[in-house]
């Protein structure tokens, strides 16, 4: 249901103004662009106070600058009105910023519900894991409690020798927030090596010529033609039967 006519002019114009379109209440839906009419559509639904709101990709035509400002000031919006919400949307980023607790669909089936920090900490999957920390997928073979892989021998979380996992194919997830080089005169060669700002994205060549593209903290003093080791931080990284 609209809003009466008590109040409305004011909801409106503050609405307009938290979505960044000030002034623009008299303009025809036509003469906006696909992003300003996206945009439109949030603040028509929150105009009402509704105490159950559901949302279908609603930031998905909005241009990147304004869709991480629009997606905080929605979520204080909603979180202010004590608004139930359900959002759907295909944004692992838009999930994890904006959500208190995230339900993954993976093959039409949830995989797993929880927040963030569960997510990524202990998927279920490794579409929950790529989906909730991202990071690079190196396949080995579970051996004495650790894992073989073409680019070196991990520990890896949730296998051990004991259980019948001996021998078992698992893909690991190589987080990048918990992955780290170290000097190895006998290691992978660094043959690229680009910073982003906040991490480095690097890329690992075999003596076979195999590559594994990884991303790492910020460690300086790496260059091509360096030989390191790839190591997890602070524990094992997770691994999933193949």
């Amino acid at each position: 249901f609209g809003l009466g006519p008590a109040g409305r002019d004011v909801v409106v114009e503050t609405l307009l103004g938290q979505i960044g379109l000030p002034g623009h209440g008299t303009r025809y839906p036509h003469t906006l662009s696909g992003g300003q009419q996206q945009r439109v559509a949030v603040a028509r639904a929150l105009a009402p106070e509704p105490d159950v709101l559901l949302m279908d990709e609603p930031f998905a035509s909005i241009d990147i600058s304004l869709r991480r400002k629009l997606r905080e000031e929605t979520r204080r919006l909603v979180k202010a009105r004590e608004s139930v919400t359900l959002l759907v949307t295909h944004d692992p980023e838009e999930a994890l910023e904006i959500a208190d607790r995230i339900a993954v669909l993976e093959d039409g089936q949830i995989t797993q519900v929880g927040t963030a920090r569960e997510l990524h900490d202990a998927p279920a999957s490794l579409f929950v894991g790529l989906m909730a920390g991202s990071g690079a997928v190196v396949r080995g073979t579970v051996s004495d409690g650790g894992c073989e892989t073409p680019f070196g021998r991990f520990a890896a979380q949730d296998i051990d020798a004991k259980d019948g996992t001996h021998g078992r194919e698992v893909d690991i997830l190589i987080h990048p927030h918990r992955a780290s080089l170290m000097a190895d005169v006998e290691g992978l060669f660094i043959s690229d090596l680009r910073e982003t700002g906040r991490s480095q994205i690097v890329t690992l060549r075999r003596a076979d010529g195999d590559t594994l593209l990884v991303e790492v903290g910020l460690t300086p003093g790496w260059a091509v033609g360096d030989r390191v080791s790839l190591k997890p931080e602070g524990g094992a990284w997770p691994a999933f039967a193949v």
